[in-house]
C-alpha cells in the first residue's frame, strides 16, 4: 500500500506574477477573492502562523498545488479550492470547494484532524 497523503488545492495559478495579482486582488476586492483556501491559510504577504504550526501537528504527507500544477499533475478537473486524500492511487475528496466556502481556519483543522486519523488508520493496516 502507498502511504496516505492530503493534497490541498490553491484556486489559484503558480508563478510569481500571478502571485502579485492574487495579492492585489486580495486587497482591491477580498469579497471576491476566488479562494478560501488562501484566505484560511494565508494573510495578505505570508502564510499564517496558526496554519504553520498546525500542519506540524499532522502526520500524514501533505501536498500543496495551484490549479495549474493539479491539472498537469491529476489530469482532472473538479471545483477548487479543495482538499482530496490520495490512496493507492485513489483520488477522494476530504473537503469541497462548497463546504471550505462555510469554514473558518478551526473548521478546516478540525475537518483535517479527522481526514488525518482516518488515513493514519489506513497507513496502518
Amino acid at each position: 500500500m502507498d502511504d496516505p497523503k492530503l493534497i490541498f488545492v490553491y484556486n489559484a495559478n503558480s508563478k510569481k506574477w500571478n502571485g502579485y495579482l492574487d495579492i492585489l486582488h486580495k486587497i482591491v476586492s477580498p469579497a471576491t477573492y476566488p479562494c478560501k483556501l488562501c484566505d484560511l491559510t494565508h494573510g495578505i504577504f505570508k502564510v499564517r502562523q496558526e496554519w504553520v504550526s498546525f500542519k506540524e501537528t499532522i502526520d500524514i504527507p501533505m501536498e500543496f498545488l495551484h490549479k495549474d500544477e493539479w491539472l498537469e499533475k491529476y489530469q482532472t478537473k473538479k471545483d477548487l479550492p479543495a482538499v482530496f486524500s490520495l490512496v493507492n492511487g485513489q483520488l477522494n475528496t476530504v473537503i469541497d470547494a462548497k463546504s471550505m466556502e462555510k469554514m473558518d481556519l478551526n473548521d478546516l483543522q478540525e475537518k483535517l484532524r479527522e481526514a488525518s486519523a482516518d488515513l493514519s488508520k489506513l497507513a496502518e493496516s
